[in-house]
Order: structure tokens, then C-alpha cells, then sequence
């Protein structure tokens, strides 16, 4: 997984353009399995629950949604037909069943039968029940049987698209609403909270292949930080940083953590400040 990002195109920028208006992020997301890492870090106390699924690292950012959403599906169909490797769909992203796909279970049953497959027994409705029905019969699964449960699964996205308000006017600390443009694109300045202390004491990374580690390179910042959030405005970031932070620290010390190991919950978290890509 790279360290570093591409950099911007060559060339003299042309004169900047304001843009006031909200714009449209595609972000690659975070897959539960990374729960073991966010475990193991600072954000130990504070990545449960249902902010956990919108964590992610920025992609491209749009002004037209239309244009965002098509990246995004394009990406995410990408990634699980050609790097979906050993990964199991069930167990990627969501907490139920119906965080995956927009059929009711006996729906979904039928069609997978349909494709020559047999579910799950009525009643095992649980995503545990279907992660441990997709081990079971890997090896027997064609490859159109695993794209007919891909396109089922109608929900299950590793992208997605989030609205970046445009930062207030208060001065510089805010942030700029302006985007140099460059060769018929520009690039606007946002801001970032990262993860700085995390480890994968699982060695869950390794065993990764390389196309799926390729597609995490938004995720990871230029000082190996992991991107949770980005902003246009400097303030709210700097906030969400602070609320991370503080909602870890109390939670370790709720849990009795010693002293000693109290450190790592004191700037774990940063602010990181890039210039991204829009489409125009």
C-alpha cells in the first residue's frame, strides 16, 4: 500500500476560480476488517458504532453529484469483481443483512437458487450466517455464481459520496473557497483529521492482495496517518479531531488503562492539509 499520493498534473495554473457552492467527495471507505486495527490505535474508543462506516480517505471531488455517484460505482463494482480475491462479501461493511442489499431474504434466497446456488435455511438471516454460507462453498462457487451474489448485494458499497460545504468566511484559518485550475481541472485545498497512532498487530494487511491494497492509497495520508474525515473548513475538522481525541482518552480511562498508556490517546489524532482533485 503507497504511502503517497499522485502528484498534480505538470504545468503553469491558470487564474483561480471561487467555488462557493457544496462539492461532491468520492471516498474509499473503510472495510470491517480494519475493526482489529482501529482496536489496536488511538481511535480504540471512539471508532464503534455507526460512525465507524463513514470513515474513509478521499478520492476525487465533483460539482455535479451525477458525475460523483458514477466514479463511485464505477470504483466500488471495479474493485469487488476483479480484486475480491479471499475477501468475503458478508463480512465487508454493515452490521445486518439488509446494510448489504435491498431484498428481503427470501427474495435474496430465490435468487441465488435461481443461479444454481442453496442459501442459507430460511431463518438464518444473520450476516454471520451468510459470511459463514460464502466460506463453506468458495471453492465450489463459479465465477458467475459470485457475480450473481455480487449483484444481489445492491447496497454493498466500498465508496461512497459525501457533500463538502464550502468553508465559512472568517480569514485564512477557515480555508479557501478557491481552486486553481489546471489543464481543464482544479484543485481545491481541504482538510483532513487522520489516525497518527494505529497498528495491525493482526497482520491483516499482508494478507491483502495487491489490487485491494492498491485501492486503500486514499485512505493512508503522506505520513502513514489513516484519513477518517475531510472538510473544507480548517475549524471543523480542528473540532472533529478534538471530539475524537477526547471521546478516546475517556473511554480508556474508563476502561482502566494505565496511566502510562494514556499518552497515546494525547495526539493521536491529526489534521492534515492537501489539495485534491475536482472535476469541473
Amino acid at each position: 500500500m503507497a504511502k503517497t499520493r499522485k502528484e498534480a498534473p505538470k504545468g503553469e495554473p491558470g487564474a483561480a476560480i471561487e467555488m462557493d457552492g457544496p462539492l461532491f467527495l468520492v471516498r474509499r471507505l473503510y472495510e470491517a476488517g480494519w475493526d482489529s486495527i482501529f482496536e489496536n490505535s488511538a481511535a480504540a474508543g471512539s471508532y464503534r458504532g455507526p460512525l465507524r462506516w463513514e470513515w474513509g480517505g478521499p478520492v476525487r471531488a465533483f460539482t455535479s453529484r451525477s458525475r460523483a455517484e458514477a466514479l463511485c460505482n464505477t470504483l466500488s463494482e471495479r474493485l469487488l469483481k476483479k480484486n475480491l480475491g479471499g475477501m468475503n462479501p458478508f463480512e465487508l461493511r454493515g452490521d445486518r443483512l439488509a446494510d448489504l442489499t435491498s431484498l428481503e431474504p427470501d427474495r435474496l434466497r430465490g435468487l441465488l437458487v435461481d443461479a444454481g446456488m442453496t442459501p442459507p435455511a430460511a431463518g438464518k438471516d444473520q450476516l454471520r450466517d451468510w459470511g459463514k454460507w460464502w466460506w463453506a462453498g468458495q471453492s465450489q462457487r463459479s465465477a458467475k455464481q459470485r457475480q450473481a451474489v455480487l449483484a444481489a448485494l445492491d447496497r454493498l458499497r466500498l465508496y461512497e459520496v459525501g457533500e463538502l460545504d464550502p468553508p465559512a468566511k472568517r480569514g485564512d484559518a477557515a480555508g479557501s473557497g478557491a481552486a486553481a485550475v489546471l489543464k481543464g481541472h482544479a484543485r481545491v485545498e481541504v482538510f483532513t483529521v487522520e489516525l497518527l497512532l494505529w497498528k495491525d498487530d493482526d497482520d491483516m494487511l499482508p494478507g491483502y492482495e495487491q489490487g485491494w491494497l492498491d485501492s486503500l492509497d486514499p485512505c493512508v495520508s503522506t505520513l502513514g496517518g489513516l484519513r477518517l474525515a475531510t472538510f473544507r473548513d480548517r475549524s471543523r475538522a480542528e473540532a472533529t479531531r478534538e471530539a475524537l481525541e477526547r471521546e478516546s482518552l475517556e473511554d480508556a480511562k474508563r476502561r482502566g488503562t494505565p496511566k502510562e498508556y494514556l499518552d497515546m490517546f494525547v495526539g493521536g489524532f491529526g489534521v492534515e492539509t492537501e489539495h485534491i482533485e475536482v472535476e469541473v
